[in-house]
């Protein structure tokens, strides 16, 4: 009887800890699942942080692109403009040099003719 009694008390005791394996079971997956959800929220997270961060990168390069383009715009503009400036510069130059020398070319006649003019008034007189 006794020995009946024990394992009676055995499987009781079995059966009870079968009982608790079978919650720590449950518990068990329970909190698998809770960390399988807390996984996956936390990636949802980060995929919508990256999705925003890509939308602004994005946005700041086509920013970026569209100032760097208007620059060399505005630049490409400037150096035909400052091109032009200095022909007109250097024309410019040109046509003094040429009008100083025709000056000088009438001076030079001026100043002959009114020679002439007094040799031949001394001839006159």
């Amino acid at each position: 009887m006794l020995l009946s009694n024990a394992v009676q008390n055995n499987q009781e005791l079995i059966k009870s800890l079968q009982d608790k394996v079978d919650k720590s079971g449950t518990l068990v997956k329970g909190m698998e699942q809770k960390v399988i959800s807390i996984q996956k929220d936390q990636i949802d997270f980060l995929h919508d942080v990256i999705t925003s961060l890509s939308w602004a990168l994005g946005t700041v390069l086509t920013i970026i692109a569209i100032v760097a383009g208007v620059i060399a715009y505005t630049n490409q503009q400037a150096k035909k403009k400052m091109e032009d400036a200095e022909r007109v510069i250097r024309e410019a130059k040109e046509y003094i040099i040429k009008f100083s020398e025709e000056k000088i070319e009438i001076e030079n006649s001026r100043k002959e003719l009114e020679d002439y003019r007094k040799e031949t008034q001394r001839f006159r007189e």
